[in-house]
C-alpha cells in the first residue's frame, strides 16, 4: 500500500513538473520579454510544481502560519495554473490547426488573450468560492407530520476548516445560517479538511447556531484522514448531535445519520440501514455523505437522501466528471423512484480555494 502511494505521487508529481514546464515555454514564447529573465522563471516554475505538494504533506502535521502562507501560495497557483493549462492547450489546438491560416502575429495575440482569460478566470474563482449563497428547497415528504409543515432545515456540507478556511470564513456561516431562523441544521460531513488545524478553536463559532431542533452532524471522508474521534470530541463540544450510524425521531420524522468509512461497502450500507428499522410509513431523512448507493436507500424507505461530498466539480470542466460519477446525481434536488436525492455543492473548498461554475451553498429546505 505504501509502495502505490509513493507511485501515485511520484507519478503526479512528474505530471505536475511537465505541465509547468509546459506552460512556461508557452509564456516565453507568447511574451518575448520575458526571454532574459528564462532562468528566474523556470526555476520559479520549478519550486511552484514541488510547492504544492511539500505543503499538502507538511501541513497534515503541522499548523504554523508559515506553514498555512505557504499552503495558499500554492493552492492559489495551482487554481490559476489549472487554467493556464487550458489556455496553453487552446493555444496548441489554434496553432495545430490554423497553420497557415493564421500568421505568427495574430496567433501570439490570441494566445496572450486566452491567458488573459485563464487568469481573470481564476480572480473570479478567489471571489466566488467566498460568496455564500442560500439555495431554497421546497419540498414535501410523503405522510409529512403536522408539526413539520413550515418548518425550514438548513444543510451545509464541505466546510473543510483548516489551513486555508478558517475562524472568519466559520463566523460568517454561521451568521449566514442564524439570519435564515432554521428550525433545525444538518451538517453533511466534512466540517475539517483532514489538516493539522486546532480543533476546537476553528469550531467555536459553531456554538453560536442554536435552532430550536438542534444540530445534527455525520462525517465525511476528510474527518477519516486523522484522529476521527478527536474532530468528533470538538464536534461534540460546539453542541453538535453526532449520528453516527444512529436515527433520531423528531416529532413524527425520522432523522438517520451514517459515517462515511461504515457505509463505503454497499453490503454494510444496506446492513446498517437494516439496522435502524426504518419505518417507511413515516418520513425519513438520511444525511450520508456521498450520493453513491441511493438504490439502497430507497429499498430502506427513506423519503429524503442528503449528501455533499462532490463540491459539483469546484472547478470548471471538472463539473461533467462528477456528473459522470454519480450518474447525474452529483449536484441539485433529483427523484429516484419514490426517493428524494438532494446533493450539495458544499460550502467551502477543498485543494485551490476557488470555485468556477460552482457556488458556496447553503441548502434551506422548506417543508410544505
Amino acid at each position: 500500500m505504501r509502495m502505490q502511494f509513493f507511485l501515485f505521487l511520484a507519478t503526479f508529481e512528474l505530471l505536475v513538473l511537465f505541465l509547468h514546464g509546459f506552460v512556461g515555454a508557452l509564456l516565453i514564447e507568447l511574451f518575448p520579454k520575458l526571454l532574459p529573465y528564462e532562468t528566474v522563471l523556470g526555476s520559479t516554475f520549478f519550486v511552484l510544481g514541488w510547492l504544492f505538494l511539500l505543503t499538502t504533506l507538511i501541513t497534515a502535521r503541522y499548523y504554523h502560519w508559515i506553514t498555512r502562507v505557504a499552503y495558499y501560495i500554492s493552492s492559489v497557483w495551482m487554481g490559476f495554473f489549472f487554467y493556464y493549462i487550458f489556455a496553453g492547450l487552446f493555444y496548441v489546438l489554434i496553432e495545430t490547426f490554423g497553420y497557415g491560416a493564421i500568421d505568427a502575429e495574430h496567433l501570439v495575440f490570441y494566445g496572450r488573450v486566452l491567458f488573459l482569460i485563464a487568469t481573470l478566470i481564476s480572480c473570479y474563482g478567489l471571489f466566488n468560492a467566498r460568496r455564500i449563497q442560500a439555495t431554497h428547497v421546497d419540498i414535501s415528504l410523503p405522510y409529512m407530520p403536522e408539526a413539520w409543515k413550515g418548518r425550514v432545515m438548513v444543510y451545509i456540507s464541505d466546510i473543510h476548516l483548516g489551513q486555508i478556511i478558517g475562524v472568519s470564513f466559520a463566523k460568517k456561516l454561521v451568521q449566514k445560517i442564524n439570519d435564515i431562523h432554521p428550525d433545525i441544521v444538518c451538517v453533511g460531513g466534512d466540517l475539517y479538511d483532514g489538516a493539522e488545524v486546532p480543533k476546537e478553536l476553528v469550531i467555536a463559532p459553531f456554538k453560536a447556531l442554536t435552532p430550536p431542533l438542534g444540530v445534527y452532524f455525520s462525517t465525511g471522508n476528510h474527518e477519516e484522514y486523522a484522529d476521527v474521534q478527536k474532530y468528533l470530541s470538538s464536534i461534540r463540544g460546539a453542541g453538535m448531535h453526532v449520528l453516527a450510524n444512529q436515527k433520531v425521531e423528531i416529532d413524527g420524522m425520522q432523522l438517520v445519520g451514517v459515517d462515511y468509512r461504515d457505509t463505503i461497502k454497499k453490503k454494510a450500507f444496506i446492513k446498517i440501514l437494516e439496522n435502524l428499522s426504518i419505518d417507511p410509513a413515516r418520513p425519513s431523512i438520511l444525511l450520508k455523505h456521498t450520493p453513491r448507493d441511493i438504490a439502497v436507500s430507497r429499498d430502506a424507505g427513506i423519503s429524503l437522501h442528503i449528501s455533499g461530498h462532490t463540491h459539483k466539480g469546484q472547478m470548471f470542466p471538472l463539473s461533467f466528471i462528477t456528473r459522470s460519477m454519480y450518474k447525474g446525481y452529483d449536484y441539485g434536488l433529483k427523484k429516484f423512484g419514490a426517493l428524494y436525492v438532494y446533493t450539495s455543492s458544499g460550502v467551502g473548498t477543498w485543494g485551490t480555494p476557488m470555485r468556477v461554475g460552482t457556488r458556496a451553498e447553503i441548502v434551506v429546505f422548506h417543508f410544505i
